[in-house]
């Protein structure tokens, strides 16, 4: 309400009881919406009418219903729209004798209460239906990464003897000079731990298992007339001339204004903007089960990102990434179940959809 010093017309002040109707505006659903006032000498700016009759209680609930609005027709011009009188005029209204639209006006007071804690419940149902396929796969990553999803089996062996094996060949390597020599990330402590694990598995930093880089093409190298995918930091694949990588990757966007992260699953030969992460195994450690370790900790991610305007990951909270590690074989069925699982969340159905 905005309050002047300026002399008004009697014609221009509402009377208490008064409705005051949205004659003209840029949206057509806010036309016709109606507003009961509840004092004298107030006024009301253009593009709106006044309806005064003695039986505005009743008519004001005639204004909000189905049967004002369904003969309102096209309310609108080619510029805005807008009822005019002539429409208004024209309007049929049920109109019962007077201590029947009492009797209405008192009934529909009882009942809006209700109706409006219906649709306060139908609302909250309706989100938490759209939000139960989401919230059933985070439950099934979660499941996943504590070892609860499938059994674990004795000949299997244990992650500890798979670490093993990893040193071993990665060993190996640097003595051919296939690969360099780098310092391993230090153990997870006890305290580092954020729940537990099944006793054949391991906790383990992503950057012992994987190797990560960043791509190195900008924006300005995508082409039509590209063969390569290139993977940028958004959910869009563009293309280039050129390929850096011919792998089996996870790409990992680090750069994005919500924090809202984006990941790529893809095998062959690519190549990725500078500001993507390329996560590729180790020998004994299968990607697929990486690639779902990581989409459970993209929530996470939003909550450790760096930044104000823009914001971005740095690689050194992917290398220092607390992993979980199932020896392989499990590794191989946690994914199998993960994906059927993630398949029958995908024919939930939802409401309006």
């Amino acid at each position: 309400m905005v309050h002047v010093n300026i002399p008004l017309n009697e014609s221009k002040l509402t009377q208490k009881d008064d409705i005051l109707i949205c004659a003209r505006n840029g949206s057509k659903n806010l036309v016709g919406k109606a507003a009961l006032i509840e004092s004298n000498g107030m006024s009301f700016g253009a593009f709106m009418a006044i309806y005064r009759s003695p039986y505005n209680a009743y008519i004001y609930r005639f204004l909000n219903s189905p049967c004002f609005r369904t003969q309102l027709g096209d309310a609108n011009t080619t510029t805005i729209n807008q009822i005019t009188q002539d429409m208004l005029r024209k309007i049929i209204c049920p109109l019962p004798p007077l201590a029947e639209q009492q009797r209405i006006v008192a009934r529909i007071e009882e009942l809006m209460p209700l109706v409006e804690a219906y649709d306060h419940e139908e609302q909250k149902l309706s989100a938490l239906e759209a939000a139960f396929p989401e919230a059933l796969r985070q439950s099934i990553l979660q499941y996943a990464v504590e070892g609860k999803l499938v059994l674990q089996k004795a000949e299997d062996g244990t992650a500890a003897e798979l670490l093993a094996k990893i040193r071993k060949e990665r060993e190996g390597l640097v003595k051919a000079g296939k690969i360099k020599k780098v310092k391993p990330l230090s153990p997870v402590s006890d305290e580092e731990k954020p729940f537990e694990i099944p006793a054949s598995w391991e906790w383990v930093k992503l950057g012992n298992l994987c190797d990560i880089v960043t791509g190195s093409l900008d924006a300005n190298a995508q082409s039509v007339s590209g063969t390569y995918p290139f993977f940028t930091c958004g959910v869009d694949v563009l293309k280039t001339k050129e390929y850096a990588f011919d792998c089996e990757a996870i790409l990992l966007g680090g750069n994005n204004a919500q924090a809202d992260y984006k990941m790529h699953y893809f095998t062959g030969k690519f190549n990725a903007y500078q500001r993507v992460y390329v996560i590729t195994s180790r020998c004994y450690v299968y990607l697929p089960y990486i690639y779902y370790v990581i989409q459970k900790y993209l929530s996470y991610f939003k909550t450790v990102s760096k930044g104000t305007l823009t914001k971005y990951l740095v690689i050194g909270q992917l290398l220092n990434l607390l992993t979980p590690l199932p020896p392989l074989a499990e590794q191989q069925r946690i994914v199998e179940r993960v994906e059927e699982l993630m398949e029958l969340c995908d024919r939930i159905p939802i409401h309006g959809k």
